[in-house]
């Protein structure tokens, strides 16, 4: 399971950057969490979870998108 957790007011950094929230169908500004359940029966509990770091940055042109390809 991945989340995003918004920080509007935050600085940027490694961690809290801008990110497509796919739940929400926009970019947002935050945390990007993995998360690793253990579901039995009803119950759910988090066995583990990732801090997700961005170590790139990429960019696409919106007049062309096929820049980004090349």
């Amino acid at each position: 399971m991945t989340h995003v957790t918004q920080k509007t007011d935050t600085d940027e950094n490694e961690l809290v950057c801008w990110r497509y929230d796919h739940a929400q169908g926009h970019l947002v500004k935050g945390i990007n969490f993995v998360t690793a359940l253990c579901t039995v029966a009803a119950v759910s509990l988090p066995v583990s979870y990732r801090l997700v770091f961005k170590t790139e940055s990429h960019t696409t042109s919106r007049a062309n998108p096929n820049d980004a390809a090349r």
